[in-house]
């Protein structure tokens, strides 16, 4: 292992300490856990380093810069922080580069470099009027395919919690007959970005309807349902659970009968109660609006918005909670016109951002500290992103067809 000398720089006193080890010079606080950083830049010259960057930093009371000396080499690198998660180190690079600070994003882990996977954002769109899954690279702006098969219309797009790993249904049709929904060669697929492969998980054939989630960080759950071809009356339901990896870790079959029990309803996710529970969280709906009540770190939040909660969501830095209402404005008798909203709201600084209204139900996702959102651009569908810290947007992602974060407005058809 090469020696190292490392010296911690707590920008708000511009203090350092070391002791010795048998490898080097260590700063005293670091601690076994893995911690990310980012690497600012290299250079021969530790005292202009520290000239060019530490004044930049110094109203980041929050922040630290660490100079390590290669004695190998006789050169220096300058990171910043030190991170527990990978894809909050990586959000602040990002945030870096687009401020023209730095030319690329190197992560590094424990100061080793660490690859990354994140800079690829993928999304769906329609490829030769075949729904397919594409990425786009947040840096290079280059957008490649990464599935589109014939006979495989990509019916839902779910990013892992890790932003590593996917899993994905198709279908070869879909649609609806005699009131009910079908589709014909279901199937699952996972897809690695470390790896790169793509893995048939579970081949389904004909049915009537698949539904998917993540339940856990760690737990992916597949439910099929479809007709007893014996008994027309029951509705036979397959419930698949998979680890992040696509490795089948659970399967239950299950019988539900129409007459009796009635069309059977969807798995429910626990994450969001889970939120709710984390955040003490309470919803009061007041007429036509809604009043959250909730606490962060000990610190108690208030917002009253119109409308009526859809979904929430909190940013795994704690710093952003993001959520969507719907909202019923009376025209006539009948005639009702409703209003869908997603809000950002910080939690430092208590602002609470309208990102999105229309008359789309449309989906968002919160990556690191970017929130990515979907809206209609000459009656195309096109994802948005933000950084969330700061509200302002930097840059869609649009094609010939519609894009989509899960997947795209589809007329049933074969």
């Amino acid at each position: 292992m090469k020696k190292l000398i490392i010296i911690l720089l707590v920008l708000l006193f511009f203090s350092c300490s070391t002791e010795k080890s048998e490898e080097g010079i260590k700063h005293k606080s670091e601690e076994k856990r893995n911690f990310y950083s980012i690497l600012l830049e290299e250079n021969v010259d530790s005292l202009e380093l520290l000239k060019k960057w530490r004044p930049r930093f110094y109203r980041d009371g929050n922040s630290k810069l660490t100079l390590i000396e290669d004695l190998e080499t006789s050169g220096f690198k300058l990171f910043y922080g030190m991170y527990k998660n990978p894809l909050n180190a990586w959000t602040r690079g990002f945030e870096f580069y687009t401020e023209g600070l730095i030319s690329e994003i190197n992560l590094f882990e424990n100061y080793n470099h660490h690859k990354e996977y994140y800079s690829d954002f993928l999304f769906v769109t329609n490829y030769q009027n075949r729904p397919a899954v594409y990425s786009y690279n947040l840096i290079s702006k280059n957008i490649k395919m990464i599935f589109d098969r014939w006979g495989k219309k990509v019916l839902n797009l779910y990013s892992g919690p890790d932003f590593q790993n996917y899993i994905f249904t198709t279908a070869l049709t879909f649609g609806r007959s005699g009131g009910f929904p079908y589709i014909t060669d279901g199937r699952v697929f996972h897809y690695s970005k470390v790896t790169r492969q793509i893995k048939e998980l579970e081949k389904f054939g004909d049915g009537l309807r698949i539904s998917s989630q993540w339940n856990h960080p760690d737990t992916f759950h597949v439910t099929f349902k479809m007709m007893d071809t014996v008994n027309s009356s029951n509705i036979i339901e397959k419930d698949l659970s998979f680890n992040r990896k696509g490795n089948l870790i659970d399967s239950l079959v299950s019988v539900h009968n129409l007459l009796r029990d009635g069309f059977p309803v969807d798995y429910v996710s626990t994450l969001e109660s889970e939120l709710f529970s984390k955040l003490k969280l309470t919803i009061s709906s007041l007429d036509d609006s809604l009043l959250l009540g909730f606490n962060v770190k000990g610190i108690s939040h208030t917002i009253f918005v119109p409308g009526k909660m859809i979904n929430i969501r909190l940013s795994n830095d704690d710093e952003n909670l993001v959520f969507k209402t719907k909202f019923d404005e009376f025209i006539s008798q009948d005639s009702t016109k409703s209003t869908y909203r997603i809000y950002n709201y910080s939690l430092p600084e208590r602002k609470l951002t309208n990102v999105y209204s229309g008359k789309q139900n449309l989906s968002y996702l919160l990556y690191g500290g970017l929130l990515f959102y979907e809206s209609i651009n000459e009656e195309k569908q096109i994802i948005n992103c933000i950084l969330m810290k700061s509200d302002k947007k930097l840059f869609e992602i649009s094609g010939p067809g519609d894009c989509g974060i899960k997947s795209i407005p589809l007329v049933y058809k074969n």
